[in-house]
């Protein structure tokens, strides 16, 4: 494991490493020692917030989108939902795609593969992918990639997983 992260936010982080056997580069995203407990906690922080401020102005109820919140964060701190919706992205975006060359909705896409054998509720491992930073302009100018194109492609992956 590369021990300098790729990139860090406030649940995980992302490392490059390479697996012994098969020998393989692989991403692993890490999350970071004690994070759920700390979001649960800062939940139920907002959660005694919020029901005092529906006490104190009955028009400022925000408890309902509090208990939709609620209900989401827990799969956010589950990787293996995480490596589900990968997969099923994957296989919206690659279904059919022989056929579809010339539909409006057909996107020529790589998605890194998780690795479903090594991947945890703390630990998500796929495949690495090289590329370019979006958020680093030269880099991706450097890397040839047609830039039109490409956030053509991410519109038609967008709306195929809306409308398909």
């Amino acid at each position: 494991v590369d021990p300098q992260p790729l990139a860090s936010a406030s649940i995980a982080q992302v490392h490059r490493a390479r697996l012994r056997a098969p020998r393989r580069e692989v991403v692993i995203k890490v999350q970071h020692e004690g994070v759920d407990a700390l979001m649960m906690h800062d939940l139920e922080t907002v959660r005694l917030l919020t029901n005092a401020l529906a006490w104190l102005e009955p028009d400022m109820d925000f408890r309902p989108l509090l208990d939709a919140w609620c209900r989401e964060v827990p799969k956010e701190l589950d990787f293996r939902v995480e490596a589900q919706n990968m997969a099923e992205i994957s296989a919206n975006l690659s279904s059919g795609a022989a056929v579809e060359r010339g539909n409006a909705l057909h996107v020529d896409a790589s998605l890194p593969r998780v690795l479903p054998d090594l991947t945890s509720r703390r630990l998500l491992v796929m495949s690495y992918e090289e590329g370019a930073r979006l958020t680093d302009p030269d880099s991706v100018l450097e890397s040839g990639v047609d830039i039109a194109g490409f956030i053509e492609s991410i519109a038609r992956a967008y709306a195929k997983q809306m409308f398909m």
